[in-house]
């Protein structure tokens, strides 16, 4: 058998990681078969989280109740009733009836009202409420309406001059409207007239 010296010993251990290296790549398949193999865990399904007990969800059963019981204890109904929407539109607007339906036009939107049909304006509503191209539509025989700008409704004199001068001899009740929806007609604005010795007495 041979001997091997390393002499001052440098050279073993610059070759102890090659020779340790090789010596644990040689285990035996025995050895390696034996070690043991984790058991394969299935996946958990469902959800994750703590399963409530019968006595909690009872405790919280009684929690929400008399939780709900002190809110309804504290809960007042209101003393005043709500206004009515109904009452304040027919506080600001006009009725006008045919007998047995009536509708509704702002006020201010009426241009013309012949005597003839002044009890067609009334103070209470009576019958069925039609909107207001069905009601007139169904009265168009006494019942008229005039298609006006916004300057008029606004009160510029000059465009309600002009409208006005349209209707003469109009015998039925006229609703001016805007965009076939009634409309109300402020009072005429009146320009300002300039003094004509002002502008005589300028160079």
């Amino acid at each position: 058998m041979t001997r091997i010296t390393f002499g001052t010993g440098h050279l073993f251990w610059r070759m102890f990681p090659l020779i340790a290296a090789a010596f644990l790549s040689f285990s035996s398949p025995a050895q390696a078969q034996e070690k043991p193999t984790p058991p394969e865990v299935a996946p958990r399904k469902g959800p994750t989280h703590d399963v409530t007990d019968e006595a909690s969800l009872r405790l919280r059963a009684e929690r929400a109740a008399k939780l709900q019981s002190s809110v309804a204890r504290k809960a007042r109904p209101p003393t005043e009733p709500p206004p009515s929407t109904q009452s304040s539109l027919m506080n600001s607007s006009i009725l006008i009836t045919d007998g047995e339906n009536y509708t509704i036009v702002p006020i201010g939107s009426v241009l013309i009202l012949p005597g003839a049909h002044r009890s067609k304006i009334v103070n209470r509503a009576r019958g069925d409420l039609l909107l207001w191209p069905d009601f007139l539509k169904r009265n168009s025989a006494w019942l008229a309406a005039r298609e006006v700008s916004l300057k008029m409704s606004q009160g510029d004199s000059r465009a309600g001059e002009a409208v006005m001068r349209g209707l003469a001899g109009e015998t039925r009740l006229v609703v001016a409207v805007y965009k076939n929806c009634p409309i109300s007609i402020l009072e005429p604005v009146q320009a300002p007239r300039s003094d004509s010795r002002n502008q005589a007495s300028r160079p």
